[in-house]
């Protein structure tokens, strides 16, 4: 049975549908609303406040409420917060709007690991969405304290989650215990190499349990590691392994390797994280741990569609190929 702001939202979206309210018009004020269904002004604005939620109407102050879009198809408006657009993330967008189709839109924003952005955009987009999917970064004052203005039914952080509170609903990965599960699968080609070494830039934001995990690994393995902020080609060497998280530093190995006329796979080893359609072909094939981020995406439109999903560990896998 619909309850009377259903109603009073159902009668606005035909006004719209019908070609009767148009693109940037105002809509019939409170007054008029409470008059026509016999209902509190508390109850016109929470039907007027859900629709403004959906992106159907904006609010002007001392003015009204107007029509915001030309056609009523979004039941979801996501407010889609990331670190930075690179090409896997690229990725993962692609689905989310793929998934949404028909079903929402969403407005995508990027906070660079800055505090005082990540507190802005959250504090001006505040009440403006019906959803918020955020890729938080390790845990600061501002970011948590900014998270937590967001009501828990509307917010999923995604990706990663660091320190964040475990009430928010999560998809994304875990990623101490996918990169231990996923070198679990290499523990022979690793040992045939003198070193493993993991090159980790600093100062960086990528997950700190990455190096955990590396490490946790490769002492349960007895196997000889190091963790490098930076590399150079005169520091790489032959018969060691590399497992490096950028792409520069992935380049700068392939480029050492080419110039020595070595074979990578066999002098030298290399891992690559986050798989990229690039890498399937660079030097014969990559070796990457990923997660998939087209899936992520799909993930993620399945939990806001469904609330009683809490919490999706997209699992890392291994992708082996020519490199290692």
């Amino acid at each position: 049975m619909l309850t009377k702001v259903d109603v009073i939202i159902r009668y606005i979206e035909e006004l719209i549908e019908n070609g009767e309210l148009s693109y940037r018009e105002r809509v019939p004020s409170l007054t008029e609303m409470m008059k026509r269904f016999a209902v509190s002004r508390d109850t016109v604005v929470r039907a007027y406040k859900k629709l403004n939620n959906r992106g159907i109407l904006n609010a002007v102050h001392g003015k009204g409420y107007f029509v915001a879009n030309k056609t009523i198809v979004f039941e979801i408006n996501l407010f889609l917060f990331l670190d930075e657009l690179s090409s896997y993330k690229n990725t993962l967008v692609k689905s989310i709007e793929l998934h949404l189709t028909k079903k929402g839109k969403y407005n995508i924003f990027f906070h660079h690991y800055n505090a005082d952005m990540f507190e802005r955009l959250i504090q001006e987009n505040l009440g403006q969405y019906t959803h918020y999917a955020i890729s938080p970064f390790p845990k600061t004052k501002e970011v948590q304290k900014s998270i937590e203005q967001i009501p828990e039914n509307k917010l999923i952080l995604l990706d990663r989650h660091d320190d964040q509170d475990k009430k928010w609903r999560f998809v994304g990965q875990e990623f101490f215990q996918d990169i231990t599960n996923c070198l679990n699968q290499l523990q022979e080609r690793i040992k045939k190499y003198k070193r493993f070494i993991f090159i980790f830039p600093e100062p960086s934001y990528h997950p700190k349990e990455l190096k955990t995990g590396f490490e946790k690994y490769c002492k349960g393995q007895h196997i000889k590691y190091s963790i490098v902020s930076n590399i150079t080609s005169a520091t790489i060497k032959p018969n060691d392994a590399y497992l490096v998280i950028d792409d520069n530093d992935l380049a700068s190995v392939v480029k050492t390797v080419r110039k020595e006329n070595w074979i990578l796979g066999q002098d030298i080893g290399l891992i690559s994280y986050n798989e990229t359609p690039l890498k399937s072909v660079v030097s014969d094939g990559i070796t990457t741990i990923s997660t998939n981020f087209e899936l992520m995406g799909e993930l993620l439109v399945k939990m806001i569609l469904n609330p009683k999903i809490k919490n999706i560990h997209n699992e890392s896998q291994l992708i082996l190929r020519n490199s290692f």
